[in-house]
């Protein structure tokens, strides 16, 4: 199987955020690189974010207005920009504008509902994900028709045990 990274820009005052949304892509087959902990102590910061960007398939700006004020996710977004990456921005402070060459990229609105962002933010990804590799789709398809099965399975199991005491009831009833 394929595997489908995600890079994550975004200011080091925004952690929270970046860790929320690293959670919810936990459990999908997906490699979400975020340099605090992507990166081991001791390793070239740089060359591994340059690297990053480079095999990412998805390139996640987490913005704000201190991700605005960081020269290194600036340089992060222009270097994603540059190798024409798939650019998927999310913005957690209205007042700030994207960057000049993302401003015509439909971003994530956050502030209001971040839950919502996140889900949608997961929701993008794996649609993108299902692209590139097509026989997951499959996988998910299978899985959900034999649970849909099992589950009408088990519904029927339950509704003869429940004819059966009905009946059982209503036999002893008229003793």
């Amino acid at each position: 199987m394929k595997q489908f990274k995600i890079f994550i820009s975004y200011s080091s005052t925004s952690m929270d955020q970046v860790m929320r949304l690293k959670a919810s892509l936990e459990d999908n087959p997906i490699d979400v690189f975020v340099a605090e902990n992507s990166v081991l102590p001791g390793e070239d910061l740089t060359g591994s974010i340059k690297e990053a960007i480079e095999k990412c398939d998805i390139f996640l700006l987490v913005w704000t207005k201190s991700a605005n004020d960081s020269r290194w996710v600036n340089a992060e977004v222009s270097y994603a920009f540059n190798l024409e990456k798939f650019i998927l921005p999310i913005v957690y402070d209205k007042e700030v504008s994207l960057p000049v060459q993302l401003q015509n990229i439909k971003y994530i609105d956050a502030p209001n509902e971040p839950t919502n962002a996140i889900n949608e933010v997961r929701d993008i990804i794996m649609k993108r994900y299902s692209m590139k590799n097509p026989d997951s789709s499959l996988v998910q398809v299978e899985t959900n028709e034999s649970n849909s099965n099992s589950e009408f399975t088990a519904g029927n199991m339950l509704f003869v045990f429940g004819l059966g005491m009905l009946l059982g009831w209503l036999f002893t009833k008229n003793d």
